[in-house]
């Protein structure tokens, strides 16, 4: 039932398992093997049509959304895909290469846990992202085969991706962690309703409803409520000036924030004054050469675009890009970003 959740994303299900999602996590990282190299295989019958997609995306990125049952014994992965007779559906072994050295989504052998240990089960955490490599058609045992790589947190390709589920995941509950990746995908009325659902059966003082207001601001920032964005990022930044120090980096992240918000609504110096707050936290707490420093510098920048003030804007997009370039893969899209930003303000100083 939780796995058919995760695919059909049902909110109200998925809250219901929220703790379980936790404790699934927290147990595949304690019964994590130290094996440091495995294949694991997966019989499974899928459409045709799915198939079809699957051979389009060789060489791609595949993220699993629910979690993944593996068998370390290929016949019995094998037996899985036996006895299909619909002519719309086909045969496909999964075959994944997986290095325990790496880092990635826990996974371990759950043989011992299992009620079926004859089947030698390895479980994968939902939200494992996988590397496809190749797809083929076995003649001899007439089934097609995938070919798949775990794939490592270090990938360039995959640092945005990994370092927000790793920071999900770092949280003391993992309680907000479903209604973000909503909202990261898109799916803003279904975070909204899960993030109201668990304001409403969240204690007094519990620290995720500071966390639940962020969801909600940037939900509806997203949506364009610019307004409604601010009065929940405001009630956030109530809630962690009484519960955290003056310069916690949470603070700052929410000046941040309500700078987003005043600068989509054209008051630029409120964007500006509550860039500046993060700013001076920023560089307290946080290491010199920290990538939220950089954003910081590069919000300002553009409200010192926004403004006309293209020397000042220059002068901040300058220091974002010199600790982006020592912090983060020289193909990062957030360097990207500031040298065209940086060339919008050469453009107008021009004008």
């Amino acid at each position: 039932m939780l796995n058919k959740a995760l695919r059909v994303q049902n909110i109200d299900i998925l809250f219901t398992f929220r703790f379980l999602i936790t404790d699934i996590h927290n147990q595949l990282v304690k019964e994590s093997s130290d094996t440091n190299l495995r294949r694991l295989y997966r019989g499974q019958v899928i459409s045709k049509e799915e198939l079809a997609r699957l051979r389009s995306s060789i060489g791609e990125f595949i993220s699993i959304n629910s979690f993944l049952s593996t068998s370390r014994n290929q016949k019995k992965a094998l037996q899985f895909t036996q006895s299909v007779q619909r002519v719309d559906l086909e045969c496909v072994l999964f075959t994944i290469k997986v290095d325990s050295r790496i880092k990635a989504k826990p996974f371990a052998d759950i043989s011992r846990l299992s009620y079926f240990s004859d089947e030698e089960e390895t479980l994968l955490m939902l939200g494992s992202i996988f590397r496809l490599e190749s797809v083929h058609y076995d003649k001899e045992q007439q089934i097609w085969m995938a070919d798949l790589d775990l794939c490592n947190e270090d990938d360039h390709d995959l640092k945005q991706v990994f370092g927000y589920m790793k920071k999900e995941l770092r949280s003391k509950t993992t309680l907000n962690s479903l209604g973000n990746l909503f909202c990261q995908m898109g799916e803003l009325d279904k975070a909204e309703k899960y993030y109201k659902r668990l304001l409403s059966e969240l204690a007094v003082g519990d620290s995720d409803i500071a966390s639940c207001y962020i969801g909600l601001g940037n939900v509806a920032r997203r949506k364009g409520e610019y307004d409604l964005a601010l009065m929940n990022y405001e009630k956030a930044l109530k809630i962690k000036l009484k519960a955290l120090p003056p310069d916690h980096p949470d603070i700052a992240s929410s000046y941040n924030n309500m700078g987003i918000v005043h600068l989509h609504k054209g008051e630029y110096d409120l964007a500006l004054m509550n860039y500046e707050k993060a700013l001076k936290i920023f560089l307290k707490a946080l290491p010199p050469y920290h990538p939220d420093i950089a954003l910081t510098y590069n919000n300002m920048g553009i409200v010192h675009l926004h403004k006309g003030e293209y020397d000042l804007a220059l002068m901040n997009y300058e220091k974002a890009l010199k600790i982006q370039l020592k912090a983060l893969p020289p193909d990062h899209p957030d360097i990207v970003s500031t040298y065209l930003n940086m060339g919008l303000a050469h453009e107008g100083a021009r004008t």
